[in-house]
């Protein structure tokens, strides 16, 4: 159903205005360069890359997260080496020599929170500047594998270990992408499924007011085991980074119409209502 009104012209500077991006979803934006997708391939994680974008149910997250209870979340399976790295390396040094950039001197206390770097995690914003420019035709491959970590460095820290330090991502898994193929010896999967459920956890607590982690795994299992509640679906595409790929991940098949989103809630505590007396 067309949401806009029969005539258009009457929504004076629609092109500009914040409906768009309601009804039409965000830009999808420019393929990333070959050079690049070579080496996130080599990883293993490109499929991630081939996730479309799929808002989420905040409600649904919430509702799912009050049914959550401790325990039973052990002994997942770890196939290849597990996610374990150090902590206490010179951060500024490892981005600069695995990114190419230096981050600026750190904000002294009481005021540590405005520093670019604080700790382990670096202001995302801050670290996309350095790589919005498209990446040069006549790179060095060096600075290729600078700019491939860095967009596995915003899949891993702002996806699937996403935390609650707001706007931050964490240097931690620079030390996996060196060299970037050793990503692919990692057991990334068993390591995401682990601080999701640390994190579904931590948000039971009457207190919390926050929650981290692969939300969009929550969501998505809630879509494959409670079929009236799956928005629009479609054929999975082939992968998003490049033509070539092989067929996207499970996820692309799912596309979120924003209207259906506002009844997600009621069918999933109805659902539930029903279970409890089955």
């Amino acid at each position: 159903m067309d949401p806009g009104p029969s005539d258009g012209s009457v929504l004076t500077r629609q092109a500009e205005h914040r409906s768009t991006w309601i009804w039409d979803g965000p830009d999808e934006g420019e393929r990333l360069d070959p050079q690049i997708v070579r080496y996130i391939d080599e990883t293993g994680l490109s499929g991630l890359y081939g996730v479309p974008f799929i808002s989420l149910d905040h409600a649904l997250i919430t509702a799912l997260v009050e049914r959550w209870r401790y325990g039973g979340h052990d002994g997942l399976p770890v196939e290849g080496l597990p996610v374990i790295g150090k902590t206490n390396l010179i951060w500024e040094e490892e981005c600069e020599r695995l990114l190419g950039v230096k981050p600026p001197a750190p904000v002294p206390k009481p005021n540590q929170n405005k520093s670019v770097l604080d700790g382990t995690r670096i202001k995302s914003k801050w670290l996309a500047v350095h790589f919005r420019a498209p990446l040069p035709e006549n790179a060095s491959e060096d600075l290729v594998q600078q700019y491939a970590r860095y967009y596995l460095l915003e899949l891993l820290g702002g996806s699937l270990f996403m935390d609650t330090s707001g706007g931050r991502i964490s240097l931690l898994y620079l030390q996996f992408l060196d060299p970037i193929s050793d990503a692919k010896k990692y057991s990334w999967g068993s390591a995401a499924l682990a601080w999701l459920y640390r994190q579904l956890c931590n948000a039971t607590d009457l207190k919390a007011k926050h929650i981290s982690g692969a939300l969009l795994l929550v969501q998505l299992w809630a879509f494959a085991r409670f079929p009236h509640m799956v928005p629009k679906m479609k054929e999975p595409l082939q992968g998003a980074l490049d033509p070539e790929l092989p067929l996207g991940p499970h996820a692309i098949r799912y596309i979120l119409l924003y209207p259906y989103c506002v009844t997600i809630l009621v069918w999933f505590n109805y659902t539930l209502g029903i279970m409890s007396f089955m």
